[in-house]
């Protein structure tokens, strides 16, 4: 039965169950009014059975919202078979780009020697953090080419160039014109999508935006996440679009790219509205930037942990 199923058939299991709702009330409170009983027929052991569906909810839950999220994202590979691959936990990865991170020349020069070629390089100069995209041989999926040049080259720092989604739900709340005029002016940096500066929530504020994927695209959930952050009268927002318009947005190359212009704004904090796994790249250049002083707050994410847990990810062996 698919995990969705199974969440929905829970869920009318326990709203069928005949059992007797108990309200709290205030101490010395009046009591309520006696309802009418909705003719439900009794079950047997009703509270044993809610017991027990709401103890296989409880281990449940995140299997499914994990399941779900992961349902999100074969949806997303499907849609653009072209572009994208997954690696070998089922994530998103750009197709055919392996990421060397800081290659020196005898690295990059043992992945030619493999068959490797230079798709596009980037430095960045604030961050100290270099990405070469490689491509595999003809022939040799992204995940032979990973493993074969963490096989090569093993003192080198090579990754997939991960897909990162929002995390938002399907349907965020409708934006509500935040009071500008309170606070102090800050300057504070957004990793998201573009952000619809006309709105009456950023009256009296500066909203920058920066493309690093395609054309800047303004969406609900980055206007919605950049009111909530706010920046006070006469502050500054710097939104880096990292979806934009492009195929392949949220690449974790274009997050990259969009810390260091972070990081040459010199923005004390950093608000990163994505869901993804770890990636060496994009850990190189969170450390870096943390060197720097600025504070980077990140979701964990509908389905991410109950705990708070650290901002740089652990890099792959």
């Amino acid at each position: 039965m698919p995990r969705r199923t199974l969440l929905a058939l829970a869920s009318v299991i326990v709203l069928s169950t005949n059992v007797p709702a108990v309200a709290q009330l205030l101490p010395g409170g009046p009591g309520l009014p006696t309802l009418p009983s909705a003719g439900l027929p009794a079950l047997p052991d009703a509270t044993g059975r809610l017991d027990r569906i709401e103890g296989a909810a409880r281990r449940l839950t995140p299997e499914l919202l994990a399941a779900a999220r992961l349902d999100r994202l074969r949806d997303l590979v499907r849609a653009q078979p072209r572009r994208l691959d997954i690696d070998e936990l089922g994530q998103p990865v750009v197709r055919g780009e392996v990421l060397a991170v800081s290659p020196d020349p005898a690295s990059l020069d043992a992945a030619r020697a493999a068959g490797f070629t230079v798709l596009r390089s980037q430095t960045d100069p604030e961050l100290g953090v270099a990405l070469v995209a490689l491509a595999p041989p003809k022939g040799v999926d992204v995940r032979k080419a990973v493993a074969r040049l963490r096989q090569t080259d093993p003192s080198g720092t090579y990754d997939y160039n991960h897909i990162y989604l929002d995390a938002g739900g399907a349907a965020p709340a409708p934006v509500a014109a935040a009071p500008s005029g309170e606070g102090a002016a800050i300057k504070v940096g957004l990793l998201d999508t573009g952000v619809d500066a006309r709105h009456a929530a950023f009256a009296g504020v500066r909203v920058e935006q920066r493309a690093f994927a395609g054309s800047t695209r303004a969406s609900v959930h980055g206007t919605a996440t950049a009111a909530l952050i706010g920046a006070g009268k006469g502050g500054q927002i710097l939104v880096a679009d990292v979806y934009g318009d492009g195929k392949a947005g949220g690449s974790a190359s274009a997050i990259v790219a969009a810390l260091g212009w972070m990081a040459a704004s010199r923005a004390p904090v950093v608000n990163i509205s994505l869901v993804g796994p770890p990636n060496a790249a994009l850990a190189a250049a969170v450390r870096a930037l943390s060197a720097r002083g600025c504070l980077l707050v990140a979701a964990v994410g509908n389905d991410g942990p109950p705990r708070r847990r650290s901002i740089r990810p652990p890099i792959p062996a």
